[in-house]
């Protein structure tokens, strides 16, 4: 048994012990998105650091795991983790570039007025250029509010660009709107987009 599948069975151990259904309906969603992570057909962009984040000890989940298996829970989640960043996943707040978190929030915290261009990760030497580059290529998308690129729908999000970075970790573009299919799609900017080049 490889160490994945080794991983999802001693996680499945854990879940069975929940006490309610509602309970057991969160577990069963937990275990089958960790699942889907291992999954060699899964596209590299449905898969989330933060997501592992979100349903784990860290997150739904923790209040669940029986105080016995709590050791050998985080264990487990920290094994997941580290089994993504060994193949080039990263936390979004640091692959994303200042441009990028201000069009999902405008009050984003994580900005480099300096260097909008640049993935915060490298700006605060959290990332490599090559390592932010991997994760861009894995995760493919991000997502923006519609009014930045001069459509209707203010609340809405649209999926755009992970665009690739040159040399010094700087984007070569600004973020094209994608379709369903996460290719570009033609794209206006509003006047105040974020850090607009000209």
């Amino acid at each position: 048994m490889g160490i994945e599948n080794q991983i999802l069975a001693e996680f499945w151990e854990i879940f069975k012990k929940v006490d309610t259904e509602e309970d057991a309906k969160k577990a069963v969603e937990a275990y089958d998105y960790l699942d889907k992570c291992f999954d060699p057909n899964t596209p590299s962009h449905e898969i989330f650091l933060g997501e592992v984040y979100r349903i784990t000890h860290r997150g739904e989940l923790s209040h669940l795991i029986k105080r016995e298996d709590q050791n050998r829970y985080e264990k487990l989640v920290e094994q997941v983790e580290q089994i993504l960043i060994q193949r080039g996943y990263r936390y979004a707040d640091y692959y994303l570039t200042s441009q990028e978190h201000r069009i999902l929030d405008p009050s984003a915290p994580h900005v480099c007025e300096d260097e909008p261009y640049k993935p915060v990760g490298i700006t605060n030497g959290k990332l490599t250029v090559e390592e932010a580059k991997r994760a861009r290529e894995l995760a493919r998308y991000t997502t923006a509010f519609k009014r930045w690129f001069c459509m209707q729908e203010d609340g809405k999000l649209v999926k755009v660009s992970l665009e690739p970075l040159d040399k010094d970790g700087n984007t070569i573009i600004d973020p094209q709107v994608l379709d369903d299919m996460l290719n570009p799609v033609p794209t206006q900017y509003s006047d105040d987009f974020p850090f607009r080049r000209e």
